[in-house]
């Protein structure tokens, strides 16, 4: 689908949201919307997940409101596409502070089957920005970590394979390009 028709989509799907009183698991859409709108190019700074569908007047603050209010999940939807879009517009050290900080969250959210969906495309995309961020600094300590969070992604390979082996497949590519072999 075309991104205007998904954030249509969500428009609808708020209204109806409403009607049915679940306001409170729609919270956990608008950041998805948010990152709609940047990728559409309709955000001042694209690598940040600030803007018109953030119900606070930035993300900082919605931020400080999910910690006050102990909303777990809102914070690691927020922290995963704010990591996304980091990453997409190449702001490397901004994606990795916001997957430092979903690692900081309570550990039982780590292992909920709540939207565990979005905690297998973290663990992906920290794979990633860490092998990216090797890659930019140099710095082992991001090889390592890139490493070992590409042993949880062979995992999900095994278990979800239609998912997940292709982007092993990438995390391998990108990390034999890390340490020098552009042929494999």
């Amino acid at each position: 689908k075309k991104l205007a028709s998904v954030k249509q989509d969500l428009i609808d799907f708020g209204k109806e949201a409403k009607v049915y009183r679940q306001e409170s698991v729609w919270n956990l859409v608008y950041p998805l919307e948010q990152a709609i709108l940047n990728l559409m190019g309709h955000a001042e700074w694209p690598n940040l997940l600030d803007g018109d569908a953030i119900p606070d007047e930035s993300l900082e603050r919605c931020i400080t409101n999910a910690k006050v209010a102990s909303t777990n999940w809102l914070l690691f939807t927020l922290y995963y596409f704010q990591m996304l879009v980091a990453y997409l517009f190449d702001d490397i050290e901004l994606a990795i502070k916001m997957g430092e900080k979903y690692i900081d969250l309570d550990e039982s959210l780590h292992h909920s089957p709540k939207g565990s969906v979005l905690l297998y495309e973290l663990k992906f995309l920290y794979c990633l920005t860490s092998l990216a961020h090797a890659r930019k600094t140099k710095e082992g300590i991001w090889e390592k970590r890139g490493h070992e969070s590409m042993e949880r992604v062979k995992k999900l390979a095994k278990d979800y394979p239609s998912s997940y082996q292709h982007k092993l497949l990438l995390l391998e590519a990108e990390s034999a390009f890390n340490a020098g072999n552009k042929s494999k």
